[in-house]
């Protein structure tokens, strides 16, 4: 059924979509809302746990620590053991923790300020980033164009150089602070894309970022894998799932949205389809 299920949809959208965006909300630096890297673990976490409710969209959930989560369901390809691929018309994914993750930023954002002679210590730069994630969540909804955007990244860059105490020219440096944040492909990703669209299914992006995303969906070698991207989406609200959807012709009850958060798992539920927890991997081969 596969191959009927690709033909089929091979007539409802011709090529990628651009990145599409919700009203009211584009990130500041290339960054998710849901910022973690392992080489911090100190970072301060504000999202709540799993099993209460979900966060606020413009919450500050940019930099987090892992702790352990608390989840009213089974994750992964536990979590989708009742749903089918033959039950699935399409995937909706969640970008930062379920397809690409952040690089530490503290090494390169140390080299930066060294090559314009500022000598700072790592836990001085750690702690300047976490003081610039502060202030840039509850104002990630002013960068909705491009120029508010470079405004906001001005405005970030500033407050991270106030917070490590250094007068380097703040339009001078921005660029090379956004330049710092840095993604990956998580493990398994890949992989776990082909097996998808080998199933025939639909696969679309909807994420909490900024409009950066298609660009950095791209240089990771996955862009061309999505038939839509919908990178400013309100999570938990449902609209980006939904947008995704009819924009593909899916019904909810036929689309799973896969997530490592509790605004996904509320989006996906307020927009009725199934959800699963990310890892990726864990997903897909829980689908027969």
């Amino acid at each position: 059924m596969a191959p009927v299920r690709s033909a089929v949809r091979a007539l409802r959208r011709l090529e990628p979509r651009a990145s599409a965006q919700l009203p009211e909300l584009a990130l500041a630096a290339p960054l998710s809302t849901a910022l973690r890297f392992g080489d911090l673990p100190s970072l301060p976490r504000s999202r709540r746990p799993r099993c209460r409710a979900a966060p606020c969209p413009h919450s500050d959930r940019r930099v987090q620590r892992a702790l352990p989560r608390c989840r009213r369901g089974a994750v992964g390809a536990l979590a989708v053991g009742r749903v089918k691929a033959a039950e699935l018309d399409a995937v909706t994914l969640d970008a930062h923790g379920t397809l690409l993750r952040l690089r530490d930023p503290v090494p390169a954002l140390l080299g930066a300020l060294a090559e314009r002679g500022v000598q700072r210590s790592a836990e001085t730069v750690e702690a300047g980033f976490r003081v610039e994630a502060a202030h840039y969540g509850p104002r990630a909804s002013e960068g909705h164009d491009e120029d508010s955007l470079a405004r906001l990244q001005r405005e970030c860059a500033g407050v991270f150089l106030d917070a490590v105490e250094s007068d380097l020219d703040v339009d001078e440096f921005a660029p090379a602070y956004v330049g710092s944040l840095r993604f990956e492909v998580l493990p398994g990703v890949v992989k776990s894309l082909g097996r998808l669209h080998a199933l025939g299914l639909a696969l679309a992006v909807v994420a909490n970022w900024d409009l950066s995303l298609q660009r950095l969906l791209v240089e990771a070698g996955i862009g061309d894998r999505f038939a839509i991207v919908i990178h400013a989406a309100l999570k938990p609200a449902p609209d980006g799932i939904l947008r995704a959807l009819g924009e593909l012709g899916v019904q909810p009850g036929r689309a799973l949205h896969v997530g490592d958060d509790g605004a996904d798992e509320e989006a996906a539920r307020r927009a009725g389809a199934h959800f699963a927890w990310a890892p990726l991997p864990a997903v897909v081969s829980g689908l027969a």
